[in-house]
């Protein structure tokens, strides 16, 4: 994406280090980042709230008549 001179991304990473992030927010000044906080570029890190986004829509499921709602988790450890 880079090379094709994408100019935004929206990025949610856990592979990669702050370093390397850094690295990629310097060559596309559209790069923003979910839930990770990554020193100097706070001001392009967007972190959410999981657990109480869970609960609304599960909420929202359970008052528009859904019975049977399935959740599908990862091994990664969500901050």
């Amino acid at each position: 994406l880079i090379r094709q001179r994408c100019n935004a991304l929206i990025v949610h990473s856990k592979a990669l280090s702050d370093r390397e992030l850094a690295e990629f927010m310097d060559q596309i000044p559209g790069m923003v980042l979910i839930n990770r906080l990554v020193p100097g570029y706070a001001h392009r890190c967007v972190c959410l709230d999981n657990i109480s986004g869970a609960k609304m829509a599960t909420r929202m499921l359970l008052n528009n008549g859904h019975q049977r709602i399935g959740y599908l988790a990862s091994s990664h450890r969500i901050e």
